[in-house]
């Protein structure tokens, strides 16, 4: 189960809604919301990714503005998701972007590591 911050009612709300409506579950709630994706990038710097359309930072930083800018003029939130293993200053990176790219609300997931094999 991922950790999740800043979440707000209104997804599940309306998830709920979606039900009773008769609609796909989640189908409200998801049209809402931008995805972005961080991963480290060695030796030390960090990916990240929207639309399937990667970015290096800090070195293509204006180019990742921008086109969370675009993003940011249809989907009001963002969830901004990651491992455990992507240091804070990838992540942290990532949501001051998504802040100044206007996103109304930037929640940040973190999925746990994989358990170990055995």
């Amino acid at each position: 189960m991922p950790y999740a911050v800043g979440m707000r009612p209104e997804p599940f709300l309306g998830l709920l809604l979606g039900i009773v409506s008769g609609c796909q579950s989640g189908e409200h709630a998801e049209q809402r919301l931008a995805v972005i994706e961080v991963a480290i990038e060695a030796p030390d710097g960090c990916r990240v990714s929207i639309d399937g359309t990667s970015f290096s930072l800090p070195k293509e930083e204006k180019a990742l503005l921008a086109r969370l800018m675009l993003k940011a003029k249809s989907y009001p939130d963002a969830d901004v998701k990651n491992d455990v293993s992507v240091p804070y200053k990838c992540v942290g990176g990532a949501i001051f972007l998504a802040q100044r790219a206007g996103f109304q609300r930037v929640s940040f997931i973190a999925e746990p590591p994989p358990p170990p094999s055995q």
